[in-house]
């Protein structure tokens, strides 16, 4: 069996329902995190974006590159990213903050952001300076600030657990070696109902006919096969068919997607995700990503995950903003530095000690990177930027 490595003690015991202490939102969501969003709709208003969001503990600052005279699915994509954010579990509140002359204004992000939630924006341009817009902005902020303490952490099944995994910079033999951990893992949490959303290398992504039989229905199936038929991901300047480059994959670059599906192998595939799409379904999720960690684990904050998993072979300098992402690092021979690890997976680590750990970092506990505040947010381009 592909878990053998485990006793089966280990497994039956990953196989009992668990819980872990969140944040219930209104629409039923669950945090992992109580985090106001002060949210920069234009690169134009980072400085005031950040300024708010410091007069509050609460506060994280959401700003990025984009927004300013972006058409097509270039702004189509920048307004889904943050329309995630806002929807994003771990976010109690949002306050969008614009500059005025740009494309993404703020009165439309608003109006087509979820209800459900506080919300708020303007731009500096509509209140006359920035440092109208610093007063007006951390008033409002300080007034959802008080009413966020009120919110206490509640037991609630994992079910309501939403996973990321990002794996970064793996050979296959460290695929290998970690596959039947995160296997089980994954298993575990699908069978207890949570949500995984895998993020996939652009070498799975070749290889996904491999796993057709797997796919919930003929429309996931149709769109494994889609993608891995496929034989090259085309790069930003596709748009200009005469000068396009293409990135080829040898023979290496299959066993390397070959050994990715390992972390799926026999379980059930509801959805292909793209960039900010939140999974309609419990169950596992492939999404497509970009080559980016920031950018990939930004997109999975969009997606709705309330913690994200880095799996790596080296410390990671850099989380991304509102949801806690858990280092685990993978260990074969050489020791694994574990001052940037919360987590390493050896010969002798479970997937209950995986899982457990996980358990803790939902519930509130530290991981290194939000420990260092190591977080940063990006989004993806789609063609040319203007």
């Amino acid at each position: 069996m592909l878990l053998n490595r485990f006793r089966k003690e280990d497994l039956g015991v990953c196989k009992v329902s668990k819980t872990f202490k969140g944040y219930v939102r209104d629409n039923h969501s669950v945090g992992t995190r109580n985090y106001i969003g002060v949210i920069s709709t234009v690169v134009c208003s980072s400085v005031v974006t950040r300024d708010i969001a410091k007069t509050i503990p609460e506060g994280i600052p959401v700003v990025h590159a984009n927004g300013c005279a972006q058409l097509g699915d270039d702004f189509k994509l920048t307004k889904n990213t943050l329309k995630g954010v806002v929807a994003n579990p771990n976010i109690y509140a949002s306050l969008l903050v614009g500059l005025g002359c740009e494309t993404n204004q703020v009165s439309i992000l608003l109006d087509e952001t979820i209800d459900s939630k506080p919300k708020a924006g303007f731009s500096i341009q509509q209140m006359a300076g920035g440092t109208n817009t610093l007063q007006q902005g951390s008033k409002i902020v300080r007034e959802w600030s008080n009413s966020l303490k009120e919110l206490q952490r509640t037991e609630i099944p994992i079910s309501n657990l939403k996973l990321g995994i990002l794996p970064i910079d793996l050979t296959v033999e460290d695929y290998v070696f970690a596959s039947k951990t995160i296997l089980a893992t994954i298993q575990s949490l699908v069978e207890q109902k949570a949500t995984v959303v895998l993020g996939m290398t652009d070498k799975m992504e070749r290889v996904l006919e491999n796993v057709q039989h797997q796919a919930n229905d003929e429309v996931v199936k149709q769109q494994l096969l889609a993608i891995s038929s496929s034989k090259t991901r085309q790069t930003w300047d596709k748009v200009n068919p005469n000068e396009s480059n293409y990135l080829k994959y040898n023979e290496a670059d299959l066993a390397l997607g070959k050994a990715e599906l390992e972390f799926i192998k026999d379980v059930p595939i509801q959805s292909i995700v793209k960039y900010a799409e939140i999974p309609k379904s419990s169950g596992l999720h492939l999404a497509l990503m970009p080559n980016n960690v920031i950018e990939s684990a930004s997109n999975l904050v969009a997606s709705g995950c309330n913690l994200i998993i880095f799996l790596t072979i080296r410390p990671i300098f850099t989380g991304t903003i509102a949801v806690p992402c858990m280092t685990v690092g993978i260990q074969q021979k050489k020791d694994v530095s574990m001052e940037m690890i919360d987590y390493v997976i050896n010969r002798d680590s479970t997937p209950v000690q995986l899982i457990e750990e996980m358990i803790e970092v939902a519930s509130g506990k530290l991981t290194k990177l939000e420990t260092f505040k190591l977080e940063e947010f990006a989004i993806s381009h789609i063609g040319t930027t203007f």
